[in-house]
C-alpha cells in the first residue's frame, strides 16, 4: 500500500514537472521581441553593364505582411495597411515605426515578408541613377525608372549564410534589412537598347525616363524582372 502511494506521488510530481516546463515554454514563445524592418536598395547588383549606375530612389507601400512558421508554437500571419501610402526613401537611415513589430520570441522555421506598392497616387516605385555612354563625345544621362501600377514583393528572412531558421529573444531587438536589387531587374536589357533610349533635356540635363510611356521596350523587360533577387537579411 505504501509503495503504491509513493508511486502515485512520484507520477504526480513527474506530470507537474512536464506541465510546468510546457507552460514556461509556451509563455516564452508568446513574449514579444521588437523587430524593426528596414527597406533599402543595393547599387552593387550585376546589371547589363558597369556603365549603368543605379543608386537612389524610393518606394510607396500600400501594405506589409508578416507570415511566420514556428517550432512548438502557433503559426501566425498579419498585415499592416497604409491607406495613404508609406513612402520610404531607399538611402535613408531613418527608422520607420510603421515597420516595427512586436513578434513572439522563440524558434522560427521560416518568416516571410510580403509588401505591395500603392496605386492611384502617381509613381509608387522610383529608382534613379546615371548611364555613361562610354563615348567621350556623348555626355552621360540621368536615369529615372518609374512604376505606377501595383507590384508585390515577397521574400524569406535569412541569415548571411542563407539559413531561414532562427530564434527571437525578447531581450535582443532584431533589425532585419530588406534589400531590393534594381540592377538585377535590367538583366535582360542590352547595352544596345540602353544606347538607343530616348531622353529629354531638363534644365540642360539629359534624362532617360523609363516607364509605361517612355522607352517602353526597356521598361517591359525591367518590369518583368522587378522583385527578382530580393533579400531579407537578419
Amino acid at each position: 500500500m505504501k509503495l503504491s502511494r509513493v508511486r502515485l506521488l512520484f507520477s504526480i510530481m513527474i506530470s507537474l514537472f512536464f506541465l510546468t516546463v510546457a507552460c514556461e515554454k509556451e509563455d516564452v514563445n508568446k513574449n514579444p521581441t521588437l523587430v524593426s524592418f528596414s527597406l533599402t536598395m543595393t547599387p552593387d547588383g550585376v546589371g547589363p553593364t558597369d556603365d549603368l549606375i543605379l543608386d537612389d530612389g524610393y518606394i510607396v507601400l500600400a501594405n506589409f505582411t508578416v507570415i511566420a512558421v514556428r517550432n512548438n508554437a502557433e503559426n501566425f500571419e498579419f498585415t499592416r495597411e497604409f491607406p495613404e501610402g508609406l513612402k520610404i526613401p531607399f538611402m535613408s537611415s531613418d527608422v520607420f515605426s510603421e515597420l516595427q513589430f512586436d513578434l513572439p520570441q522563440g524558434d522560427y522555421n521560416k518568416l516571410t515578408v510580403r509588401f505591395e506598392t500603392l496605386t492611384g497616387n502617381g509613381v509608387n516605385l522610383f529608382v534613379s541613377g546615371v548611364y555613361n555612354y562610354n563615348n567621350p563625345l556623348k555626355p552621360s544621362s540621368l536615369v529615372h525608372l518609374e512604376f505606377n501600377s501595383s507590384k508585390i514583393f515577397e521574400t524569406d528572412l535569412a541569415d548571411i549564410s542563407g539559413m531561414t531558421e532562427f530564434r527571437l529573444n525578447e531581450f535582443k531587438q532584431e533589425t532585419p534589412g530588406i534589400i531590393l536589387n534594381p540592377q538585377f531587374w535590367f538583366r535582360d536589357v542590352t547595352v544596345l537598347m540602353l544606347n538607343s533610349t530616348t531622353f529629354n533635356l531638363v534644365n540642360g540635363e539629359q534624362i532617360i525616363t523609363i516607364d509605361n510611356n517612355n522607352n517602353s521596350n526597356v521598361f517591359n523587360l525591367v518590369d518583368s524582372m522587378a522583385g527578382g533577387d530580393i533579400k531579407c537579411i537578419l
